[in-house]
Parts: C-alpha cells; sequence; structure tokens
C-alpha cells in the first residue's frame, strides 16, 4: 500500500490534462523515461490527430503534497456495441507511430508511486479493464509496475513484443564491418550507384521550411506502398496531421532529422525521424517505386546511418516490430510488455481471466514466431 503523503486523483479531459503540464514534464525529466513519446507535447499532438467522438483522455496521478510523483496517462475508447466491454488504453497508443511508452514514476518514490497507481486503477470507473502497449521491459518504472500489479493479486495478461535498435560503433566502416557479409555487398553497392548517377545527399536544415520535406515524405511513402498494391500509412488522414503537428514541434527544437537523395528529377528516397536520448529514432520512410532497382532506400538509410554516426549518436532506433529486414542492419530485439489488466468491474477481471487463459492454451503454437508490432 502507498505512504499515507500520497494522494491519488484522477484527471480527466483535454482541459484538465493541459492543466497538467508543468509538473508533468518536471516528472517525465526525473523518470527515466523515453523523454519525446511520454511527453505532453507528442501524446498531445497523437490525441488531437487521433481522437474520437465518445472517447476520453484522462490521467491517473500521484502527489506527494504539490509534487507529481506517479503519472499514467490513458484513453477511454468509444462505445461499441452494448454487449462489448469498454476499455482504456495508454494515451498516444493504437497507431503504431507511439513506442516506450510507460508509466511515470519519481524514482525518488518508485514503489510507493507504482503501487499507488495501481490501487487507482483498481478503483477507476474509467472502462472494464485497460490495455498497455509497449512498456520496454528493461526500464525501472515499468519493473516496479509490473512489481505492483502482480503483488495486488489482480488478474494480469503479460505478453512480449519487440522492438528493434541498433548499437553504434565510434565510426561508419566499424559499423559496416560489422555487417553481415551480404549486407555489406548491398549497402557498398547502393553507395556506388547512387554516386554514379549523381545523386545528392540533402538533410532538412535547421530554420529551413519544413513543409515541402514533409509532402516529399508523404509523397513517395505512398507512391512506394501504392506501388506494392498496400494503403501506406500516410493514406490515413490523421497520420498526417499527426506529422505535421509533431515535426513542427521536433524542426522548432533543432531534434527533427530529414534525409534525401535527389535526383535530376527530384527526390528518389527521403527517410524522417529524430534524435533524442543519444538516439536516431526512425518514423517512416519512402523511395521511387520506378528507382528500386538501384535501391536508393538502402543507400540513403546508410547516410543517415554515417549522419547519426558524425552527430556522435550511439544508437539508431527502429521502433515497433523486429524483422530480419531490421536485424540485416545490425539491430538486436527490445523486449516490450504488452499488459492487460482489469478496472474496477468484475466483468472486466472475468474478461482479463479468459484473455489469460486463451493466451495460455496458444502459446505453444505460437512458439518462435515474429510477435506483431505494437506501438
Amino acid at each position: 500500500m502507498p505512504g499515507k503523503q500520497l494522494r491519488i486523483e484522477w484527471r480527466r479531459g483535454a482541459e484538465q490534462l493541459s492543466a497538467l503540464e508543468a509538473p508533468w514534464r518536471a516528472l517525465l525529466s526525473r523518470s527515466g523515461a523515453h523523454p519525446w513519446f511520454n511527453s505532453p507535447d507528442w501524446l498531445f499532438d497523437h490525441q488531437g490527430a487521433y481522437g474520437a467522438p465518445g472517447e476520453q483522455s484522462a490521467a491517473l496521478t500521484v502527489w506527494s503534497g504539490a509534487e507529481l510523483v506517479g503519472l499514467l496517462a490513458l484513453v477511454r475508447e468509444p462505445g461499441r456495441q452494448a454487449w462489448i466491454l469498454r476499455r482504456a488504453r495508454l494515451l498516444g497508443d493504437g497507431s503504431f507511430d507511439s513506442d516506450h511508452l510507460e508509466p511515470l514514476l519519481d524514482p525518488e518514490r518508485r514503489s510507493e508511486a507504482a503501487a499507488a497507481l495501481v490501487q487507482g486503477l483498481g478503483r477507476a470507473r474509467l472502462a472494464a479493464y485497460a490495455i498497455l502497449r509497449t512498456l520496454p521491459q528493461a526500464s525501472a518504472g515499468v519493473q516496479a509496475f509490473l512489481r505492483a500489479l502482480e503483488h495486488s493479486g489482480r488478474p494480469l495478461r503479460r505478453e512480449e513484443r519487440l522492438a528493434a535498435c541498433a548499437l553504434l560503433p565510434a565510426d561508419f566502416e566499424a559499423y559496416v564491418g560489422g555487417l553481415k557479409p551480404r549486407m555489406r555487398s548491398k549497402l557498398r553497392q547502393a553507395l556506388r550507384r547512387a554516386e554514379e548517377r549523381g545523386l545528392v545527399h540533402e538533410q532538412l536544415a535547421p530554420g529551413a521550411p519544413l513543409e515541402p520535406w514533409l509532402e516529399q515524405l508523404f509523397s513517395l511513402h505512398q507512391q512506394r506502398w501504392s506501388a506494392a498494391g498496400q494503403p501506406g500509412a500516410f493514406a490515413d488522414p490523421r497520420r498526417v496531421a499527426l506529422y505535421r503537428s509533431a515535426f513542427a514541434r521536433l524542426h522548432a527544437a533543432g531534434l527533427a532529422r530529414i534525409d534525401r537523395l535527389v535526383g535530376p528529377q527530384g527526390p528518389v528516397a527521403i527517410q524522417a525521424g529524430f534524435d533524442i536520448d543519444s538516439a536516431y529514432h526512425q518514423l517512416q520512410e519512402g523511395y521511387a517505386p520506378a528507382q528500386a532497382a538501384e535501391r536508393p532506400g538502402i543507400a540513403l538509410r546508410a547516410l543517415a546511418m554515417r549522419g547519426a554516426l558524425e552527430r556522435g549518436l550511439t544508437r539508431y532506433d527502429f521502433l515497433g516490430g523486429y524483422s530480419g529486414h531490421k536485424s540485416d542492419w545490425g539491430a538486436q530485439a527490445v523486449p516490450l510488455w504488452s499488459l492487460t489488466l482489469p478496472l474496477s468491474s468484475w466483468a472486466g477481471r472475468l474478461a482479463v481471466q479468459r484473455l489469460s487463459r486463451r493466451a495460455a492454451r496458444a502459446a505453444p503454437a505460437a512458439a518462435g514466431e515474429t510477435p506483431a508490432e505494437d506501438g
């Protein structure tokens, strides 16, 4: 149980969450959680783009006097058919754009604040149950939260998911030398072809107009997926809105990184992400499908990787999902948790128990499969 000096409060709706911004930022800076995906900037932009009628955003907060020491930001999904239980999810989840989401806990009060959050969830009438995805297993805050959940004795469904991240050596040649021989050959061939064709590597400069670069990202990404018979990420106008608002913030803060390869007829490949916490985070990319045989996407990623090394970064974060494509670039699997837990209702408890039993029966058959992306 939390100490008596801790106070548990719910804050509901966009106005009350916005009023939390200053203590939220202060707690985030102390918590060790990912500084962008758990920030009010990203989460408010995400909800602004993806929020639907009938949803309600809410934050479970834990206070020590006037100091915020624990926070879990959620959104209650809209009601569906009357017989389907309503659920809550982490604010920022649900669109495959976010990763490393987690409860924020003050490191000086981590265990107590985690227990308080679990206690508050047990009283929540926000929904029948909650799904908390993309929680990094290595996080001390996530570990404390999970211990508090297990100690509570309430049913819990726990599933492992994977993200991917490459650790960067001291220089680009050392990085290339560490790749598999087949990938080294593809990378060097792609760079040689780009040079022979006179393709120019360009980077978004600080203070330069952002919109033309985003339009090229949207266009090349959609061209690539349309050629493959798929809709592509930016067929959804909500994702377009999210990237416009989020990259405007990142660019203003000097964190946005957009690279492109440009030929005589214009850009042939583009990649967008951001630098934070000693890592480059790759969000989206695209290339002209007519140029696929020349592998401009591989050449551009190699150049972006070299740029990250030149900026002194130590990690290249591919974010959610782990695949052979990412491992070819030297990425290692990063384990994440997806947790399903009941809130205050008995119906929620029964639903989570059923899900846990179903997962246990399916586990042997699923062994060896690559986990699906979450975010």
